[in-house]
């Protein structure tokens, strides 16, 4: 594989009498390739470095934070989450957490969600005996005979924790969350128990109203810049699954609008509608005859006319994302059962051309802002660097869309089961969440480390040493 190496000589004497006091480190250096050159950042750049947006995390302890990417600036959105066991025998059965932080589009507003797991007959606000755990050890015994509850509330506050208000409050579990464009509406997909019907609805912040926008599963969806249509993505067995467009109504009380768009999908997670709202991509079935290939398709939205940008053997797994700016496509496709894995594409709508990444078992990629760049997770259980495997099961490259260099940022790493959640669904989490810095220079992850989980800010001309900004399980960096 390429990596970056070009190093100019002012450079490398500017970093060296820059970069002398250190800062705390995962020990990732040796998981670098051994002919790549990586310096410590030292306090002096880390303060004098142009800071690019704000990062909100999950804590260790359940609370949410935002920083910026010095590490300072902390700000504590909550502070009353309490983990304790609900398996744990006693008087009290209560534990509180926090999930789900989620930026607006803008980066101007936080929405977050409260989990709370009550003994009923403490809780005069407890609707039933059901319970929805985040994590495995702390799912009730068969023995235990309190009459154990979930509730849940969604809140939504500026994006340094004032004005928070509540959204919404119940039983249901939100499962995912994501901003329209006007800044105002958070769709939140909800769980109901064990209940494989998933709701998805609309909450407002202006008059805190609750909508349901439609029922089904799986379900994935993607927003249009105008902030009042979708395009969502129901079930996965033909013919029950189905693709629409939902214009939503311009006034309270008014009536939504749903198209079904008469196409035969492929196998793929969510859509996705270009930046500026006036095309969709979606894989579709071949509609020649004899034909069982899988076609990615680009639709224009006024005619429904489309364009077909690659044609690939068999019944394959697709997804695919527009870049940014809406000038590439992005896509994995793989006839693996578990979701498309393999190499990357990157196909440009003005010229036609393609480039394919060396590597063939990618498993997620992201989109930096400036859409010159993609990040990559590779799954490593395939390569022969036996020292990155003995770190951790992924690593993570950047690919340089101008000079067509790929950069191995961090080889071998262990990830917490929130971000394994946000890979493996990433193809929706890149609608409504960033690793990616506003000014496309970092990323951030959470990385274990021996007992702990830290958020590393990554560099990603992959010269500088990943640093830790903080303890926690997820992070994610706002618009601006």
């Amino acid at each position: 594989m390429l990596l970056k190496k070009q190093f100019q000589f002012v450079f490398i004497l500017l970093s060296f009498s820059l970069f002398l006091s250190g800062c705390e480190q995962l020990p990732l250096d040796a998981a670098i390739k051994a002919d790549s050159v990586q310096l410590e950042e030292s306090d002096f750049t880390i303060r004098v470095t142009p800071k690019s947006g704000r990062i909100t995390f999950l804590g260790e302890d359940g609370n949410i934070y935002t920083l910026n990417q010095a590490g300072t600036e902390i700000k504590a959105i909550t502070n009353d989450a309490n983990r304790a066991s609900i398996s744990q025998s006693g008087n009290s059965a209560n534990a509180l957490n926090y999930l789900l932080p989620t930026w607006s589009t803008n980066g101007q507003k936080l929405a977050f969600a409260q989990y709370a797991v009550i003994d009923e007959s403490k809780k005069d606000f407890a609707q039933k005996p059901s319970y929805i755990p985040i994590r495995q050890n702390e799912r009730p015994s068969q023995q235990d005979s309190r009459n154990l509850v979930s509730s849940f509330t969604i809140y939504a506050s500026d994006g340094d924790g004032s004005n928070q208000q509540e959204l919404w409050s119940g039983t249901a579990r939100p499962i995912y969350m994501y901003w329209a464009p006007d800044q105002t509406h958070l769709s939140v997909l909800l769980q109901e128990g064990n209940s494989p019907s998933l709701h998805l609805a609309l909450l407002s912040t202006a008059d805190q109203s609750v909508e349901i926008l439609d029922v089904g599963a799986p379900f994935f969806w993607d927003w249009a810049s105008n902030g009042r249509q979708l395009i969502t993505h129901v079930g996965n067995n033909f013919p029950s699954e189905r693709i629409s467009l939902l214009d939503l109504p311009a006034e309270k009380g008014g009536e939504q609008i749903e198209e079904i768009l008469g196409v035969r999908p492929g196998r793929f997670m969510a859509p996705d509608l270009s930046p500026n709202g006036d095309q969709y991509i979606l894989p579709i079935r071949s509609d020649e005859k004899g034909d069982d290939d899988t076609w990615l398709a680009i639709f224009n939205m006024q005619n429904r006319s489309k364009k077909v940008i690659d044609r690939i053997d068999g019944d394959v797994f697709i997804n695919a994302g527009f870049s940014p700016d809406g000038s590439k496509v992005a896509y994995i496709a793989s006839a693996s059962e578990g979701g498309a894995r393999g190499e990357l594409a990157i196909y440009d709508l003005e010229t036609g051309s393609r480039t394919i990444s060396e590597e063939k078992n990618i498993i997620a990629f992201f989109w930096a802002p400036n859409s010159k760049k993609i990040a990559w997770i590779e799954e490593l259980s395939n390569r022969s660097d036996s020292e990155a495997i003995k770190k951790g099961p992924w690593g993570l490259f950047v690919f340089d869309l101008d000079s067509k260099s790929e950069t191995e940022l961090v080889a071998g790493f262990e990830t917490t089961p929130q971000f394994t959640e946000v890979v493996s669904f990433y193809n929706q989490y890149q609608r409504s969440a960033n690793i990616w810095s506003p000014a496309s220079q970092h990323l951030v992850l959470p990385i274990v480390n021996g007992n702990k989980s830290e958020i590393m800010l990554i560099n990603a001309s992959g010269r500088i040493l990943p640093r830790k900004l903080a303890t926690g399980t997820l992070a994610f960096w706002s618009a601006e």
